[in-house]
């Protein structure tokens, strides 16, 4: 009976040691789909200057940037990373940033004086594309 209770640890260890592996693998492959998908588009697209408008992160918006094309058309964006990095992403001295664009309005984002890409895409609902270019239009992204 003493052999066996040392053992009975090793079942409540071992059961959790298995979910923390696994939730390990399921990080690690979204993050090599993740690398996979923006070294795709960098392939694919030019680099674009364009005049932007980012919005502080907020609970229901996230962090999001609405860019101009040349035409007047504005481009609503959710910025794909943790706050502290998506903070800064447009240089504030003449509200401009890099952009990759990629298939389905997904792209890639770079300050022009900056050396971090960040991952970007539409938002999921009308609501949020219409709120973000409201927002945009009344700070003079618009004009």
């Amino acid at each position: 009976m003493g052999a066996t209770r040392g053992i009975d640890w090793i079942e409540g260890v071992g059961s959790r040691l298995a979910a923390g592996g696994v939730v390990c693998v399921c990080l690690g492959a979204s993050g090599l789909y993740a690398n996979a998908r923006m070294r795709q588009i960098l392939k694919a697209g030019p680099w674009l200057s364009r005049r932007a408008h980012q919005f502080p992160p907020s609970r229901w918006k996230g962090a999001g940037i609405v860019l101009r094309d040349p035409s007047g058309e504005l481009c609503p964006l959710l910025v794909l990373a943790t706050r502290q990095r998506a903070r800064h992403v447009v240089a504030e001295q003449d509200n401009s940033v890099w952009w990759c664009p990629g298939p389905g309005g997904r792209g890639v984002l770079v300050r022009p004086d900056g050396d971090e890409l960040l991952y970007a895409r539409p938002p999921f609902t009308s609501w949020g594309r219409r709120t973000r270019i409201e927002d945009a239009k009344k700070a003079g992204l618009g004009a």
